[in-house]
């Protein structure tokens, strides 16, 4: 092939790149992972029934037990937000401050 110009060469690696990557892309769609590799997996030979429905692997909740874990739930909660709202500042000349030298530090820190 005779390539005139730059662009003309630039389109053809092009063109060849993405020939390239779709050829591969499609074998590697060729793969398969054999079912067998699961131990729980067997074939019976028949289609799995959907509408049965599966029993749980343990047993559930009972309302009691619900009331007690969702209310020891909302006190920690409570707990958390009374403990985190003490922490907050509330001097303004203090947040004054830190507006005004937290810029010049935090570029000192980076530049450093």
């Amino acid at each position: 092939m005779n390539f005139p110009d730059i662009t003309s060469r630039r389109r053809a690696g092009a063109i060849f790149a993405t020939g390239l990557f779709l050829s591969v892309a499609a074998l590697a769609g060729c793969t398969t992972d054999p079912i067998d590799t699961d131990p729980r997996a067997r074939n019976t030979g028949t289609y799995p029934n959907l509408n049965i429905r599966p029993r749980g692997q343990t047993t559930q909740f009972s309302e009691g037990e619900r009331a007690a874990g969702t209310a020891r739930l909302q006190a920690a909660q409570r707990a958390h937000q009374a403990q985190a709202g003490t922490r907050a500042p509330n001097d303004v000349a203090a947040l004054k401050r830190l507006g005004e030298n937290h810029g010049p530090e935090a570029l000192r820190v980076i530049e450093e």
